[in-house]
């Protein structure tokens, strides 16, 4: 990590309607990308979930730090929705090179988002 790099944070909330929120903030690389997966996978256990992953807050995202999100994200659909959200300009260009919407659902807004989270969920449980 460069003096003006940020770690890694990796917060999270649940709104009203139950949409668990994993917001993450700084820069995901090779160093906190185990950390991320790991966290992520564990949210893979609790069926019935909707998640939204915002990654508004990344100014940084590297090869690892993608493996991370797609392999933590693919244990959470196995058993919850998943939509990722309020990628910037940067990080969007990264989705967008490795075609990450063809694997993984990506809105371009939170509020899109959480949307897409509450309607498949609903459709996964019916």
């Amino acid at each position: 990590m460069s003096a003006d790099s940020s770690p890694l944070s990796i917060s999270f909330a649940r709104d009203g309607d139950g949409v668990l929120v994993v917001a993450l903030t700084g820069e995901l690389d090779f160093l906190s990308a185990p950390d991320l997966c790991a966290r992520l996978s564990d949210i893979g256990g609790e069926p019935g979930n909707a998640v939204v992953v915002d990654v508004s807050g990344l100014t940084f995202i590297d090869s690892t730090g993608l493996n991370s999100l797609v392999a933590g994200a693919q244990a959470i659909r196995a058993t919850s929705a998943i939509v990722v959200a309020g990628a910037s300009k940067h990080v969007a260009r990264v989705f967008e090179i490795v075609r990450l919407a063809e694997t993984i659902r990506v809105e371009s807004t939170i509020e899109d988002a959480m949307r897409a989270a509450r309607e498949d969920s609903s459709a996964s449980s019916s």
